[in-house]
Order: structure tokens, then sequence, then C-alpha cells
């Protein structure tokens, strides 16, 4: 049975219960949730194939990671879907999802909120920082992640198969549901 996922970053806990319901929206099935302890390891592990795509990619998820983590911690969620319909279907319908919760929180995206962090004195890699004047990048909150490609999926999937996650129980997820918080 081929699923997708949402992986919700920490900054998403606090809008963590519509979430939930985004995805009974899209009549998907939620199959599994993982707490995910070292989120930012998972998050750079997924976008490792993409920093080959732009130099300032591997910048900009370094830089996300540790506002996420100075502001929110360092867990996020999985959220394991499914539901009866195409494979890409549902990958699509995993986009409209992950679409409609960046759009709920586009406070960060449409310049409401603005961060500037220094990169530098952050201590992100020196090898990650591309040229920026002063050293600084504006960094939003995307709250969620999913693949676009099959193939992603499939890549992804490999690795969390392979990474020592802790599965929920339902009264743990009520937990979660009730505190807005991953931890």
């Amino acid at each position: 049975m081929e699923n997708t996922y949402l992986l919700l970053h920490p900054s998403s806990a606090v809008i963590v219960e519509e979430i939930f319901e985004y995805i009974r929206d899209y009549n998907f099935e939620l199959k599994h949730v993982y707490r995910i302890p070292n989120w930012d390891k998972v998050l750079d592990q997924i976008y490792h194939n993409t920093y080959t795509k732009a130099k300032t990619i591997k910048m900009h998820v370094h830089a996300h990671a540790y506002l996420n983590k100075y502001f929110f911690g360092n867990y996020g969620l999985l959220l394991i879907l499914h539901k009866d319909v195409s494979y890409e279907k549902m990958i699509q319908d995993t986009l409209e999802v992950k679409k409609k919760i960046r759009s709920r929180m586009n406070d960060t995206k449409n310049g409401t909120i603005s961060i500037h962090l220094n990169l530098r004195k952050a201590n992100i890699e020196k090898s990650v920082i591309t040229e920026l004047p002063n050293d600084e990048d504006t960094i939003f909150f995307s709250y969620v992640h999913c693949p676009d490609s099959k193939q992603q999926y499939t890549e992804d999937f490999k690795f969390f198969q392979e990474s020592d996650l802790y599965r929920l129980r339902p009264k743990e997820i009520n937990a979660v549901l009730k505190y807005h918080s991953y931890t």
C-alpha cells in the first residue's frame, strides 16, 4: 500500500489541530503519527538531494532549522497518510494540504513577520553560508514539508524506515492536539 506524508516542523504545533482537520477535509486516513526528536537532522537528510540544485538551499534549510530550534524546540511530527485514489492523485492532494497549511500561516511569507538572522553569529556551518550582505538572511517559517514526486517519497520512506522513530499511540496523539506540543 502506497502512502504519502507530511513532516510537521516544530513551528506548526500552534496549529496542529487545524492541520489534522485539513487532513480529514481532504479525506485522508491518518495511518501513523511518529514523533521526530531530532527534527533538524531529519530535515537536513530529506533536503540532502536538493542541495546540489542551488547554493542557497542548504543555507536556508539550516537557517530555518536554527530558528525553529531556537523558538519552538527540535521536535516535529511525521504524519503518514493514505487514501484510496491513484498514487499521483494522493501526492497532489498531499501537496494541496501543505499549501492550505502554509496559506493559513501566511503572515511569515507575506512580509507581516520577517526574521533576519545573522548566519555567522548563529553558528550556521561556514561552508553553507553563501554570499549575502552582512551575512544575514530573511527567514520565514514554512511549518510543513512533503515531497512533490513519487521518487522523493520512495527515498524518504526508506530513510524513515531506517530511522529510530517513536510511533505515537492514540492517547499521545490526543495530548499533542490538546497541548499543541510535540515533546
